[in-house]
């Protein structure tokens, strides 16, 4: 999806990959992506491997009440 190689993601590119969901996400691009955040190579994703990947590979154990309930509503 990172059709300039930037290491980030271009509006279009998203825009693009979104029209074309379906040839986008093979089982094989899902799979790989699943192993990726699956950080502890447990078979599961965890919320904490979510927030680590997502927020840069770090997290606050200490998140809000309301972050918290967030994060196991996404779950």
């Amino acid at each position: 999806m990172d059709s300039s190689n930037k290491g980030q993601v271009e509006y279009l590119d998203f825009l693009n990959a979104c029209v074309n969901v379906q040839n986008f996400f093979t089982k094989d691009r899902i799979h790989l992506f699943c192993k990726s955040v699956d950080l502890d190579g447990d078979g599961k994703i965890s919320v904490e491997e979510l927030k680590a990947i997502f927020s840069g590979g770090t997290f606050d154990n200490e998140d809000s009440e309301e972050t918290k309930s967030v994060w196991l509503k996404i779950m």
